[in-house]
């Protein structure tokens, strides 16, 4: 037999699992992550995923931190537009639970009203006026449909949101949902509406390039396309060249171009990312819920 402790120091190392942190507190230097909770259809669940649900309140764990562009805008009056499906969504409870005034319209894709998370949250909010919620649910028996189908239905709203130049878009979740909804942005673009004209194509590609290059448009998305082929993924990239060329061409004849970065209202929150780092020592948390999904809060106790 080979001895447990010959295989930890000589088996393959496995890559780093990122969770997307739901809320900090800087006060408490708490950290509560969001888990969703299915299975393969081998019938097991993930093996990071199977091992957070396995510890118990107290226990001692490793994480690290790493830096993300999702934070809140500096101005207050920059309109959010949040789109996620499934877990994607814990990013986006921090900004409605922090005290920014920016309004937040919320576009979420999950499979059935009983997985929509944080439900009580986004209610009370919704009647505060702090947030607007539009949810796609992919298996309901009336009316099934995807958050960029959503998307479309809702087509005024998010032409009012693009054609606002403070607007600030963010998408979490699968690679294959990001592109589904960039596509669905790009075409309502192209395409118009009474209001809006249309922009062609092409200029809506270069549009939403553009807001990508200067931080007005934030991806965290969780693995890699398989089909990197797609003809919407090859005119992205073709735009995205000729968008830089064209701003590196500004900067050479001396015009400078937009640098706003996107930063934390907060910046006591932002010091303690800065704190963390690979190794720092946890300790667990559970808070059960009654809407299907795990959540964890997690205490740092060193750094």
């Amino acid at each position: 037999s080979v001895p447990v402790e010959w295989v930890w120091e000589n088996g393959p190392h496995m890559d780093p699992r990122f969770y997307s942190i739901a809320d900090l507190s800087p006060t408490g230097r708490i950290v509560s992550i969001i888990q969703a909770v299915y299975t393969f259809k081998t019938g097991q669940a993930g093996t990071t995923s199977r091992w957070i649900r396995s510890l118990n309140t107290g226990d001692i764990a490793r994480a690290m931190f790493s830096k993300t562009d999702f934070h809140l805008p500096e101005s207050d009056d920059s309109p959010l537009l949040l789109i996620a499906a499934g877990s994607g969504i814990a990013p986006f409870r921090s900004f409605w639970t922090s005290t920014a005034k920016n309004p937040m319209h919320l576009f979420f894709g999950c499979r059935d009203q009983s997985e929509l998370p944080f439900s009580c949250e986004i209610a009370q909010r919704e009647k505060q006026g702090r947030i607007y919620p539009f949810v796609a649910y992919s298996r309901d028996a009336e009316k099934s449909m995807h958050v960029e189908e959503m998307m479309r239905q809702e087509s005024d709203v998010i032409m009012n949101l693009l054609h606002n130049p403070k607007l600030i878009v963010y998408i979490c979740g699968q690679p294959a949902m990001e592109l589904s909804v960039r596509k669905a942005m790009i075409s309502m673009l192209a395409e118009g509406n009474n209001k809006y004209p249309g922009l062609g194509m092409v200029r809506a590609v270069e549009k939403m390039v553009i807001m990508k290059y200067t931080n007005r448009l934030l991806t965290q998305v969780y693995g890699n396309l398989q089909n990197q082929n797609d003809p919407s993924i090859i005119c992205w990239n073709e735009r995205t060249a000729k968008v830089v060329r064209v701003l590196s061409g500004l900067e050479r004849i001396g015009v400078p171009r937009s640098r706003k970065k996107v930063i934390l209202v907060n910046r006591r929150k932002r010091s303690i990312c800065r704190r963390a780092h690979r190794g720092s020592i946890v300790k667990v948390a559970t808070d059960g819920d009654n809407w299907g999904e795990s959540f964890h809060s997690v205490k740092k106790l060193s750094a």
